[in-house]
């Protein structure tokens, strides 16, 4: 995957930032645990293309989720059964429980997600906000 996050950069904090996400990412590579479900790519496409102050191009966004969707993970009935623990035990909404599902389905030990309470236990799920300090 190219470098294509940078150019939306306008700050030292947000350069600082995305550097410190693509450092996690690569990391998380060499680890071969790079992980993501379909319906985050969704988002993160309707989201960098209508709800941020600077959307990006459709074509760029499309080739973002293009490079990323080789991380993708199939959802099935396991992992929604799951999630339905999940949901009840840590008090989150189904949607992050199937993302935490889908991480302890591929052996992650922790979860990259800004949404979620950064250093929160969740079945056994470590949560980092990669964008806190």
């Amino acid at each position: 995957m190219g470098e294509r996050f940078s150019g939306s950069a306008t700050s030292t904090t947000e350069i600082l930032t995305q550097t410190r996400v693509r450092m996690t990412l690569r990391g998380a590579g060499r680890l071969n645990r790079r992980i993501l479900r379909q319906k985050v790519l969704q988002v993160f496409y309707v989201t960098v293309t209508r709800k941020i102050a600077k959307p990006l191009s459709r074509r760029e966004a499309r080739e973002i989720v293009e490079d990323l969707s080789v991380w993708c993970i199939d959802t099935t009935a396991v992992e929604v059964a799951a999630a339905f623990r999940i949901e009840d035990e840590a008090k989150i909404s189904f949607w992050d429980a199937l993302i935490c599902a889908s991480a302890l389905k591929s052996g992650a030990t922790v979860l990259l997600s800004e949404d979620m309470n950064s250093g929160q236990q969740i079945a056994g799920l470590r949560i980092e906000n990669p964008f806190a300090d």
